[in-house]
């Protein structure tokens, strides 16, 4: 592979000329000088050099990347794609490419490797994407050592970005009581433990108590699984004094409830409306439904954004960024029947 020198000998100009030109470095503010920097880089791309990135990582003390640090714990990192694009467009703005790393919890709470944790992935910083069961060692190992992070969809104290479920579930909420529903439910089939979980329905209950009506979440209640979940719906709307409308957890727990309903004769979104959080529009079964869009393309951006002031500045630690979501409309949303209209028990 050619050199520098080799480049250097073949264009007739010094070396450091030549690394200025390649690096950018190189003030063309006449039209000789620009000829003579293309004709260089004709020649470095002619000869095949390309930049020793160790050898710059040595100079500047930076590897020009960022480490993804993801979990080998089932469940315990769920990366959605449009944040996949969003950090590497975001990357790309600071001319910064991505490593990734999936680590089990016993490298992660090691006071023994995460001081070389940035080293090992050959990072100049973290964005974690570590979202449930979180060993409360690993953060504290992590703030010790200095080293710049940013955690992604975790709420905690500081540096970290997440969707404001709580607030995005009371706006989700509101959009149902203001079409004119009272009785509103919040179905989570989930077993899970991630902060998500409590804050929409917190978010949810909050709203229908300032509404001043009574709060009816339906949990899991053991129930895991299609057929379990299908079974837990059908019993939910066959209970005296159904909902009229319903807010889901997420995207997999609006499908059974749907098909729950067709199978009970309810048409959606006359006889029930349902609305349901996930990271992109749902149209499952090709019906559109009302989505509560998480921001996951927005996560990935302010995440990048966060950690490259935390590199540009070490020592720095930032606030906790809530992100709003935004609510899709859909086809599986509309006004509560009227008076005198259909409405099953």
């Amino acid at each position: 592979m050619a050199t520098l020198d080799d480049v250097a000998r073949a264009a007739g100009v010094s070396k450091v000329t030549v690394s200025n030109v390649l690096n950018g470095r190189n003030k063309e503010a006449y039209p000789s000088a620009v000829r003579r920097a293309d004709e260089i880089r004709h020649i470095a791309a002619s000869l095949g050099y390309r930049p020793n990135a160790a050898a710059k990582s040595v100079r500047t003390g930076r590897f020009g990347a960022v480490g993804l640090l993801l979990s080998s714990e089932p469940n315990a990192s769920v990366m959605f794609d449009v944040a996949w694009r969003s950090i590497l467009g975001a990357l790309h703005e600071h001319d910064l490419h991505l490593n990734v790393g999936d680590l089990p919890d016993d490298k992660l709470t090691d006071e023994r490797f995460v001081p070389k944790l940035l080293r090992e992935l050959a990072a100049d910083g973290l964005l974690i994407n570590y979202i449930a069961d979180i060993p409360p060692q690993m953060d504290r190992l992590i703030r010790r050592h200095r080293i710049p992070s940013v955690w992604m969809n975790a709420r905690l104290e500081a540096d970290c970005v997440f969707p404001d479920d709580r607030g995005n579930a009371y706006a989700a909420t509101r959009r149902l009581l203001e079409m004119g529903h009272t009785r509103v439910a919040y179905l989570d089939l989930s077993v899970s433990s991630h902060y998500s979980a409590a804050e929409r329905e917190a978010g949810y209950s909050e709203a229908m108590a300032e509404a001043g009506l009574t709060p009816r979440p339906q949990r899991a209640e053991g129930a895991t699984g299609p057929d379990a979940w299908q079974a837990r719906c059908s019993a939910f709307l066959a209970a005296p004094g159904r909902p009229t409308a319903v807010l889901t957890y997420e995207a997999y727990h609006a499908v059974p409830l749907y098909v729950a309903a067709l199978r009970a004769g309810l048409d959606v979104p006359r006889d029930l409306s349902i609305l349901t959080f996930h990271h992109q529009p749902v149209g499952t079964l090709g019906i559109p439904m009302d989505t509560m869009e998480i921001p996951a393309a927005a996560m990935g951006e302010q995440a990048v954004r966060m950690l490259y002031r935390r590199m540009e500045q070490p020592g720095l630690s930032l606030p906790p960024l809530p992100l709003p979501g935004r609510l899709v409309p859909g086809a599986t949303c509309a006004a509560p029947p009227r008076p005198g209209e259909r409405v099953p028990a």
